[in-house]
């Protein structure tokens, strides 16, 4: 009986001192890798907040980081054109009502038409192309300048239920697709941040933190200390001992969530009875996106580029801007438009 209590209490401390040891080495890795985050965080570069013209316009939100100002007029916004938006938040000196068919245009500044009157952006003169030619709908601009595509995914997931559209027009840069992998924009503006876990986008940074106001410094700490995969110690250990392994970075995960949100966009629609075409309205490359070309062929998901039709042309940008003029917002409205008339069955025009 002697014999069996001490081999009882001999297993009970050697399981005791075990957990206690697997607690301890968790805890030391734990602040192995919180102090090489922080250190990685003191090495980042930081960065200046500026004012934007959009600031005029917009306001905080707490989930999408910023939104336009209901019923806000800006009469000198760059600085001699007007920016008017109406009460529901979108680019437009009306409000829509159910009596057209309706097209939701969505998208960053490329769509909004930063620099540009809003008749000469694409959405309107998109509408003004369908209208001319029998086509009777309503092209509603939901752009919002500096957004990144997952933040354009948060909006039109709240004006979908609005607008009940009959077709969803995501225009998209490459731009869109940086600013994923940001918890904070380049003003100083913070920004929500989907992580993708277990083949699910998880919405973080949120609430979104306030802006940093103009001229002063930053840095964009989130990213860094809650990056669910990748380990900075790890890391380290690994360049120290020179191993070479393949790591995940910001490349791969910005190419993961942007094809999830894709995805997700095209199933909405689906749901919802809309139609769904991507269109690449940065006229810069003539292969935009490398990589999400193949995934929409693969997926069935409709697109068209607007550098087709951007081949040969001149004077397509505003002065001392990468964002295009009239002629430039003229041309992607027409290839939005023969996709349109080329595909009138699907698109039922």
């Amino acid at each position: 009986m002697t014999y069996k209590r001490k081999s009882g209490k001999l297993i009970l401390n050697i399981l005791v001192n075990t957990l206690a040891s697997f607690c301890a080495l968790f805890l030391l890795l734990v602040i192995l890798e919180s102090s090489f985050r922080v250190h990685a965080i003191s090495l980042q570069e930081k960065s200046s907040a500026t004012q934007a013209p959009e600031d005029f316009w917009c306001q905080y939100d707490p989930v999408l980081g910023w939104r336009h100002i209901p019923d806000k007029v800006v009469p000198r916004a760059y600085p001699d054109i007007p920016v008017v938006i109406n009460k529901e938040g979108v680019r437009a000196d009306r409000e829509y009502g159910f009596e057209r068919k309706r097209i939701l245009a969505i998208g960053c500044s490329f769509t909004f038409g930063h620099g540009v009157l809003r008749k000469e952006a694409w959405p309107q003169q998109l509408e003004d192309k369908l209208r001319s030619n029998g086509f009777d709908y309503d092209v509603i601009n939901s752009g919002v300048c500096a957004y990144g595509l997952d933040q354009t995914y948060l909006f039109f997931l709240e004006k979908q239920k609005i607008f009940k559209p009959d077709i969803v027009i995501l225009g998209l840069i490459m731009d869109d697709l940086n600013r994923i992998v940001k918890c904070r924009w380049d003003t100083g503006i913070g920004k929500p941040r989907y992580r993708l876990i277990i083949d699910n986008l998880v919405l973080t940074n949120v609430p979104v933190p306030r802006r940093v106001q103009p001229g002063n410094t930053f840095q964009d700490w989130a990213n860094i200390l809650f990056d669910p995969k990748k380990s900075y110690f790890v890391d380290f250990i690994i360049k120290r001992l020179n191993i070479k392994i393949s790591v995940s970075n910001n490349e791969t995960e910005k190419l993961q969530i942007t094809q999830k949100i894709l995805q997700e966009f095209s199933d909405k629609c689906k749901e919802n009875n809309s139609k769904f075409l991507v269109v690449f309205l940065d006229p810069i490359s003539m292969d935009p996106i490398p990589d999400v070309k193949g995934f929409l062929i693969k997926n069935k998901i409709d697109f068209t580029e607007s550098s087709e039709i951007f081949r040969g042309q001149k004077d397509i940008y505003l002065k001392n801007e990468g964002h295009p003029n009239r002629h430039g917002y003229d041309l992607m409205a027409e290839q939005i438009y023969r996709f349109l008339l080329s595909h009138k069955k699907e698109y039922h025009l």
